[in-house]
């Protein structure tokens, strides 16, 4: 064969393009794998750099010319003994001079080995390391025997004590291949067996790796589906609740004020306990702002309404008929006495309207003008029930609840005045205010009222012999004459002083109590001094040198009531 063919490149006389393409040829022709083709391939480059050598020298002799061998098959040169035996020569000392090299290149393979002895080695000498696998140094000597045989033996997987990163290196350098198996029994396929468990292992955490990535994004996306999820929900239930709730609002208010056209309402905020605010306004005002309070309820899909229409609108309209009118709000515990008393859903615990007369001697002409108010404006027909209240009382909210938390003498005094003629509002207002003033302030009623309401409250208060009390002769202070008798009733009222659990026995949770007017009529039938306060806000008893006031709650305690029945007596 042709030296050329066999080093693959043309004819030349630069050495070095005939070393690159000799190296070149060395990675594909192996001496291991193909002894007797790397002995021809030798041969050519050791022929082909004495061509270059030859062709040198005729340069510098021009009288000493060299033609080439074209062909080595077929012209083919007889050398004299001499001349072969400088040729041995020449080839052995090349032999020699290549086993020094390689043998200097495995003690360098050595040392480098020794510095890798380290299971955790840094990014440095692992560079190093693929550096010098790549490098001509470890190319000439990779397929030494006593090369390969080491190799297999300290990479084996119960030896070896390195980074497992050596072995891949060492894999990619031999061009290994994990699906095919070398078949040479005492080199590559013994170093091939020790290096397969890392590329095993590696391609198991790299599919690891890779399925933790694809289980990564997985959560990931799964995480912002259901929180996209969440969000599409909960802007779906905020919507869907709010266009509930004002289709609620708007069917309530058609419903309760099916004279007066609303706006559309506009949600204003949201409290903690899930309820929304609302404003609106009736067309036919639109100065006026309603608020509204929708609060959805878990069952029968029902929602509790609550709104100050009525107030706003008798607001309104008591401004122009000269009427004064506020608002009120029901104190818990009478609220819970009139609940259980009235059953009466009519009465929420809200706030509510409450017209004030001036005094009762002028009721009538306040009835009359209320009256005539509901008879001319139409869209007070509908507005829920109004409370009607004295101005100047010591205690209004007993006069519009008539009660106190424990004890309810009269009627709460909460009217649908549209359904009512002047006659009736005024005679219920009038009986009302009667049995207040006889039972919380009667000090302040004068000798003409007792002569005009005496026998009234003498009938009205017939009604409380069945509670605990006595009958009281009330006369006329200056003819002594019997006005009537009434009856000074006596309850079991909430003892404020009572501490749950308290270590005296004797505390109980409940007391005897009657009213503060019981309270003065029974004091004069036991001849106590008693002394009015001139503003009309109570009394004064004095006993023993010791100063009682009473006038500032609405009830008293019996215990007290008998200690001053002591000292009087």
């Amino acid at each position: 064969m042709d030296i050329w063919n066999l080093l693959n490149t043309s004819p030349t006389t630069d050495k070095k393009t005939i070393k690159k393409a000799y190296a070149a040829r060395t990675r594909v022709i192996h001496p291991e794998e193909k002894p007797d083709e790397f002995r021809q391939l030798h041969d050519a480059y050791k022929k082909a750099l004495d061509y270059a050598e030859r062709a040198h020298l005729s340069e510098k002799h021009p009288g000493d010319a060299y033609t080439p061998p074209e062909n080595p098959e077929t012209k083919k040169r007889q050398p004299t003994a001499g001349q072969m035996d400088h040729e041995t020569i020449e080839l052995l000392s090349g032999v020699a001079l290549q086993q020094k090299r390689q043998q200097n290149r495995l003690a360098a393979f050595m040392l480098r080995w020794k510095d890798l002895q380290d299971p955790h080695l840094d990014s440095r000498k692992l560079a190093q390391w693929k550096e010098y696998l790549a490098s001509d140094d470890f190319r000439h000597i990779q397929y030494l025997p006593q090369l390969l045989h080491f190799l297999a033996e300290k990479t084996d997987q119960k030896r070896f004590r390195g980074d497992s990163k050596v072995k891949l290196l060492l894999w990619d350098a031999y061009g290994f291949r994990e699906d095919e198996e070398k078949q040479d029994p005492d080199g590559l396929r013994k170093l091939w067996c020790s290096l397969v468990p890392a590329v095993i292992q590696q391609k198991e955490e790299l599919l690891a790796r890779q399925k933790y990535e694809k289980d990564k994004r997985f959560r990931k996306k799964l995480f912002l589906a259901l929180l996209l999820a969440c969000g599409v929900l909960v802007i779906f239930t905020y919507c869907y609740v709010n266009v509930r709730n004002r289709r609620q609002l708007m069917e309530y208010m058609a419903s309760h004020y099916p004279e007066t056209a609303f706006s559309k309402p506009q949600k204003d905020h949201t409290m903690p306990d899930g309820s929304f605010f609302y404003t609106l306004y009736p067309l036919s005002h639109p100065d006026l702002t309603i608020h509204a309070r929708v609060l959805y309820l878990d069952y029968k899909h029902a929602c509790q309404i609550t709104e100050d229409y009525s107030t706003v609108l008798l607001e309104y309209y008591a401004g122009q008929y000269g009427l004064l009118c506020e608002r009120t709000t029901d104190p818990p515990a009478i609220n819970d006495v009139i609940m259980q008393r009235t059953n009466d859903d009519s009465f929420p615990s809200d706030q509510r309207s409450v017209l004030y007369y001036p005094n009762i001697e002028q009721v009538d002409s306040f009835c009359q003008t209320v009256t005539r108010m509901f008879q001319e404006q139409k869209e007070l027909r509908s507005v829920a029930p109004m409370g009607i209240c004295a101005e100047h009382i010591l205690f209004p909210q007993v006069l519009l609840y008539g009660c106190v938390y424990d004890f309810s003498p009269s009627d709460p005094q909460f009217y649908a005045a549209q359904t009512m003629t002047a006659a009736e509002l005024e005679a219920r207002i009038r009986e009302a205010y009667i049995l207040y003033m006889f039972c919380y302030e009667p000090w302040n009623l004068t000798n003409e009222q007792y002569h005009k309401w005496g026998s009234s409250y003498d009938r009205l208060s017939a009604r409380w012999s069945s509670f605990q009390g006595t009958y009281y002769d009330l006369k006329d202070p200056d003819t002594r004459e019997l006005l009537c008798r009434p009856y000074l009733f006596v309850y079991d009222g909430f003892n404020p002083d009572y501490i749950p659990y308290s270590r005296y026995p004797f505390a109980s949770v409940h007391v005897k109590k009657t009213s503060v007017g019981n309270a003065y009529f029974s004091l004069l039938e036991h001849g106590a001094h008693l002394t009015v306060h001139e503003d009309g806000s109570g009394f004064t008893v004095i006993s023993n040198g010791e100063s009682w006031t009473f006038g500032a709650e609405p009830e008293v305690k019996l215990s007290i009531l008998n200690h001053l029945y002591e000292d009087t007596h």
